[in-house]
């Protein structure tokens, strides 16, 4: 016990070297203690520069090794965020003691409400996000640290598949799914020549960014459930001119399952994807390109209606404010490549923006009669023969003395022609010559 509490007393210290440079005793002690099985970290009196947010759902064993590993790859004073997004499985019950600050939820939110929840309550000037099932090679989060004070930036390390050797991701390139169309991004697999270099996306947790990257770049509240969460960053941080930054070197290691060991459903994830494009991009982008081309064949009526609420226009209000790039540098600059069709004809913008008025107008119309219930389709009056049709309750209105006009082709006596003023007569047909036929020989056997 005394060597655990020397050891634990010279962790809170921010000097792990002697005066010659050399790695000091206790740092030794320290490590040894930590690959124990009986280790349990002492975080209690830490004034933490960095807060290391960790969202976790029943992720059992996992979410104990990943608090370990931060605690024994990591010098910088720090303090551990755990945000338990409805768990069933009591894994937290593992971290009682460990002088972690752990907020739990009732019942499953997500990733992004579990994160921003996560800061909220977090402490320092930095912040790392990791999930429960992470693993960091020594040093890992206080170079990150280091580089993303100095940079004002997202940092984000080497990623590798944890527990087997293969690919390493230095960093991703934002682009469009392919065969769905909404946000997604590929690896970076060829080592870059700098060691720090730009990225245009995230793919997996293990980033660092100041909190006050933070306050610019945080999650859009309204996310929910699974899917967005590193396209959100990566989609704010372009519009607002924020450096996404990837160190080549720290490496964070992933748990990457084959299955999702929660449920989850393709309406969250279009939803999600959905508001994210309705708060980065301009109304007018929104309504001609993103919603009709997209996302409208995959969102419910209750979602769309959603969109289009008083929160979510608030949210894309200040949105608006606060970004330096256009819509049009998202295609041109970020994705590397043209317009689309739909928005660079100049007719067609003005036919969008009066589209973009009948929606609204349509959104408003629809929630009240959703309420009550009772919205039925107005019924499209005939057109043809027959009477005309009715306006209002009663009889059809007569125009004159007689029977109602007929809508439809006259009737016309025998004996009288059509007048067809300004067209030439049609010419008369004449009869084709039929061609002689010529007598043939004998078929040949």
């Amino acid at each position: 016990m005394l060597k655990q509490k020397a050891a634990n007393d010279h962790l809170r210290s921010p000097n792990r070297f002697d005066a010659k440079g050399n790695v000091h005793p206790l740092t030794e002690l320290a490590a040894a203690l930590e690959s124990s099985a009986e280790f349990v970290p002492d975080w209690s009196h830490r004034c933490p520069q960095l807060s290391v947010v960790i969202t976790a759902h029943n992720e059992g064993g996992e979410l104990l090794r990943t608090v370990k590993s931060v605690a024994k790859r990591t010098e910088t004073s720090f303090e551990v965020v755990v945000v338990d997004d409805g768990s069933t499985d009591e894994s937290c019950s593992d971290l009682s003691g460990l002088g972690i600050r752990l907020i739990q939820h009732q019942e499953r939110v997500g990733v992004a409400y579990s994160r921003n929840a996560g800061c909220a309550a977090a402490r320092g000037n930095v912040l790392a996000f990791l999930d429960g099932h992470q693993r960091l090679s020594r040093g890992c989060l206080d170079r990150c640290a280091r580089l993303a004070l100095q940079r004002q930036a997202v940092v984000w390390p080497d990623v590798r598949k944890l527990g087997g050797r293969g690919w390493t991701g230095h960093g991703a390139r934002f682009q469009l799914c392919p065969k769905r169309g909404y946000f997604s991004a590929k690896w970076i697999l060829d080592e870059p020549s700098e060691r720090v270099a730009p990225i245009h996306a995230l793919m997996a947790p293990g980033y660092v960014m100041p909190r006050a990257v933070y306050d610019r770049v945080g999650w859009v509240n309204a996310l929910r459930g699974w899917g967005g969460s590193e396209a959100a960053i990566g989609l704010k941080a372009f519009f607002l001119d924020v450096p996404l930054v990837h160190a080549c070197g720290p490496v964070t290691y992933h748990l990457f399952r084959g299955e999702f060991p929660y449920q989850t459903s393709w309406d969250s994830v279009w939803r999600n994807h959905a508001l994210l494009a309705r708060v980065c991009f301009s109304g007018d982008t929104w309504h001609r390109y993103w919603l009709p081309n997209v996302f409208e064949r995959h969102l419910t009526r209750e979602t769309q209606l959603e969109l289009e609420s008083a929160g979510v226009k608030e949210e894309h209000a200040k949105f608006q404010e606060r970004r330096v790039r256009s819509d049009d540098e998202f295609w041109t600059n970020l994705l590397n490549r043209g317009l689309p069709a739909v928005l660079q004809n100049e007719v067609a913008r003005a036919t969008a923006t009066l589209t973009t008025k009948k929606r609204e107008t349509s959104y408003a119309e629809l929630q009240p009669a959703r309420t009550q219930g009772s919205w039925q389709p107005t019924p499209t009056p005939t057109v043809g023969p027959g009477p005309s049709p009715t306006v209002g309750p009663g009889p059809s209105p007569t125009v004159g003395p007689g029977p109602s006009p007929t809508v439809g082709p006259e009737k016309r006596s025998s004996g009288e022609k059509k007048l067809t003023p300004n067209k030439k007569r049609p010419a008369k047909k004449t009869k084709k010559s039929t061609p002689v036929k010529r007598a043939r020989g004998p078929k040949k056997k």
